[in-house]
């Protein structure tokens, strides 16, 4: 379906939005504002907003889409209800996602293999899959794969490392405050300060990773999705790099944006380049599985063709086979 190229785009597009209004509320200086007069600190007004919000998109999500309980519906039919199609058995009437699978009293059979196959996956998995097996599949998995694990362990390393220290590092480093001076010292509140400028650049960088989301389908026709990636990490070392060499306030903020270019990258590239991974091994099996298939016709051919010769009449070669009585 059409819907389903957008998921990893929208996976790091609503991220970034909702990022952006939390490091929005940690960007605002409530204490000042009637509401965090009212609630007591800028803390209670950031925790009562995230408990707002979350409340809100948690009832929105039990309420949007209706689901029915998993359950056996083969209990509930009279023996003499119970369904005599065998793509209606009992043993698939309680089975996820079957209001798909059958339809009218017509089966799709693409659709039931891959639950089939779908059943099979998820029964060995339950049955194998210990930690043991896991840091075995690991070491044995093909060599492009294992890049990808260990670079995209790096990546998410450094980049929560960055976003941990990122407002100390504005308010120590930049606007040069101390944090463990005295509350109602001018270190301390230049500290303070600075945190709340490094949360204007959090917000920069999530608006940027949105943005960033929604061109990236463009930018894969012309540097390809191994470009993206390596375009990705490039740019966030260099943006990194550069705040480090050069502690100012205004090219920070504006490096931030190179942050959104990472965070960007982690969300949605490495599961688009599985994705190509596997379809050309798909690709390298289907056309395997030809050549056999066709070499296998040409000498099936090739003996028939012999067979016939060898039973022309005249051939020496040739015998009779003496009928049975």
């Amino acid at each position: 379906m059409v819907v389903h190229k957008y998921v990893n785009t929208a996976l790091s597009c609503f991220p970034g939005f909702g990022g952006a209004l939390g490091y929005l509320l940690g960007a605002i200086d409530w204490a000042h504002l009637k509401l965090g007069r009212v609630l007591g600190t800028e803390f209670q007004v950031m925790f009562f907003f995230s408990a707002l919000v979350l409340t809100l998109c948690f009832t929105i999500h039990l309420c949007s889409i209706p689901e029915a309980p998993l359950r056996d519906v083969a209990k509930d039919i009279p023996p003499q209800q119970a369904p005599q199609d065998p793509s209606l058995s009992s043993d698939r009437l309680h089975e996820y996602g079957s209001i798909e699978k059958v339809k009218n009293g017509y089966v799709n059979p693409e659709l039931e293999m891959q639950g089939v196959k779908n059943k099979n996956a998820a029964e060995q998995t339950g049955r194998t899959m210990t930690m043991r097996s896991l840091l075995r599949a690991l070491v044995s998995m093909p060599s492009h794969y294992r890049c990808l694990c260990l670079s995209h362990l790096i990546g998410w390393t450094a980049f929560l490392s960055n976003m941990l220290f990122f407002t100390d590092f504005m308010g120590q480093i930049v606007y040069h405050g101390n944090p463990y001076s005295a509350h109602n010292s001018t270190e301390f509140l230049i500290y303070e300060k600075g945190v709340e400028i490094g949360c204007w650049g959090l917000c920069i960088n999530s608006m940027f990773s949105s943005l960033y989301s929604y061109f990236q389908k463009a930018l894969v026709s012309y540097v390809g999705l191994k470009g993206l990636y390596f375009m990705g990490y490039l740019l966030f070392g260099l943006g990194t790099g550069f705040i480090g060499l050069f502690p100012n306030v205004h090219s920070t903020l504006v490096l931030c944006a190179l942050f959104g270019v990472m965070s960007s990258t982690l969300y949605t590239v490495p599961f688009n380049l599985i994705a190509e991974y596997h379809r050309e091994e798909q690709e390298q099996q289907v056309c395997h599985c030809t050549c056999a298939w066709g070499d296998s016709w040409t000498r099936l051919k090739a003996e028939g063709c012999g067979g016939k010769s060898s039973a022309e009449p005249g051939n020496s070669s040739s015998t009779e086979i003496p009928s049975q009585m």
